[in-house]
């Protein structure tokens, strides 16, 4: 048996791109005030864009990472989640908990046992530092619109 710990999702009881989407007048770094720090959430089949806009209504900032899918899927969008089922939000527990949680398109926070565990703002600001203008996270040279493998 592996002693490294795995990831499971927190669920709430009875509950079954680069997108940064915050409150006006947030900010996109940790919150001395109030304590928010990012967490990642797991989301519903396909719904990481409707879970996003939810939270924000609810006034939780929230990073969809997205990217360019290559080769281009048959059946969706050129255009696609970096971390599909996943999105990064940035709350204050225990007080935000069930407000994330009960959240149409969300389905638990991804856990290291029982508790959420905090993601370094770091992370999401290596993430949005590889975004182009338009939010969106390309492989490969700068100008290059998808990502190649070069055989030796």
């Amino acid at each position: 048996m592996s002693s490294t710990p795995r990831l499971q999702p927190m669920k709430s009881p009875g509950s079954s791109g680069g997108a940064l989407c915050q409150p006006a007048g947030a900010s996109s770094t940790p919150d001395a005030d109030t304590g928010a720090v990012w967490y990642i959430i797991e989301t519903k089949r396909h719904r990481e864009s409707v879970a996003r806009a939810q939270l924000l209504q609810r006034g939780i900032a929230s990073y969809l990472p997205r990217l360019i899918q290559w080769p281009r899927p048959v059946v969706g969008a050129e255009i696609g989640p970096m971390f599909p089922g996943y999105l990064f939000v940035r709350a204050t527990l225990p007080e935000q908990f069930y407000t994330i949680t009960w959240t149409p398109g969300v389905k638990a926070f991804i856990t290291f046992g029982e508790a959420p565990v905090p993601v370094d703002a770091s992370i999401i600001e290596f993430l949005r530092g590889r975004e182009g203008p338009d939010g969106i996270i390309r492989c490969g040279e700068p100008d290059s619109t998808r990502c190649t493998l070069r055989a030796r």
